[in-house]
């Protein structure tokens, strides 16, 4: 049931409604990262960023940004500066905008500019993918959330609990991501699912990624200590909720 020095991670967005944290915690799903932003006419703040942020205080929590290539990269870290959680001590960085008035060059100058003013304030990861290797050069020589997704038909068809969705994770092809080689830097966690799993926790699709680390590894990660959140019962009433529509899709 998967490699034991790996661990299960979501992420979401605020289109992601109907999360029971609880529920996957139970099914082994320790970390969550939510997205802090758009740039629909510029930076904004996810809507329901806060009221995710403080329901998923009993799981590894981490936001993550979107780097806005439309600003520099000053401009990038004082918004995320005015914008970060209370008490973070890390943020994904999602690097996958494309703005084609600006060359990978400059694209490049301005994501270092951002990230050597951020990584002396938190702990950073870079979320991307091969398809956007050549839109930003140079590319840091840091840890990387990669997205590479094998044919869900052929691996991930069918797939209806977290304990199916571990069995084939055990396959020797989802080890990894079969472009690894491709990453220009450490890889350390794995976006392999993109938005095709419906899983009991939520009603909607959702992306998964694999976390090359145990449990404590990704607290120790993400400096975020997991706290117990206690049963009630709206928690109850929203849990058969979830499942109600679940069995019904």
């Amino acid at each position: 049931m998967m490699n034991k020095d790996t661990c299960l991670v979501i992420d979401v967005w605020e289109g992601s409604l109907e999360i029971d944290e609880a529920l996957l915690k139970e099914n082994g799903v320790y970390g969550i990262g939510i997205r802090l932003n758009d740039m629909s006419g510029g930076h904004h703040k996810d809507k329901t960023f806060d009221s995710q942020w403080y329901q998923a205080r009993g799981m590894v929590r981490f936001p993550y940004f979107v780097f806005n290539p439309w600003v520099d990269g000053r401009a990038n870290y004082n918004w995320l500066l005015a914008n970060m959680p209370a008490g973070a001590t890390s943020v994904a960085i999602d690097v996958e905008v494309i703005y084609n008035a600006v060359p990978p060059a400059k694209y490049g100058a301005e994501l270092s500019a951002f990230l050597s003013l951020a990584n002396k304030k938190w702990k950073t990861i870079i979320y991307t993918a091969e398809w956007f290797l050549n839109k930003v050069t140079p590319w840091a020589k840091q840890d990387y959330w990669w997205a590479q997704y094998p044919d869900p038909a052929f691996y991930l068809y069918g797939t209806r609990s977290w304990d199916e969705l571990k069995k084939r994770l055990d396959n020797p092809n989802l080890q990894k991501p079969m472009n690894a080689a491709k990453i220009p830097g450490n890889l350390k966690m794995w976006q392999f699912s993109g938005d095709y799993l419906i899983l009991p926790g939520t009603i909607r699709d959702i992306d998964v990624n694999i976390f090359y680390g145990t449990t404590t590894e990704l607290a120790q990660y993400f400096g975020q200590e997991v706290t117990t959140v206690e049963p009630t019962i709206t928690d109850a009433e929203k849990l058969k909720r979830l499942w109600d529509a679940h069995v019904e899709l």
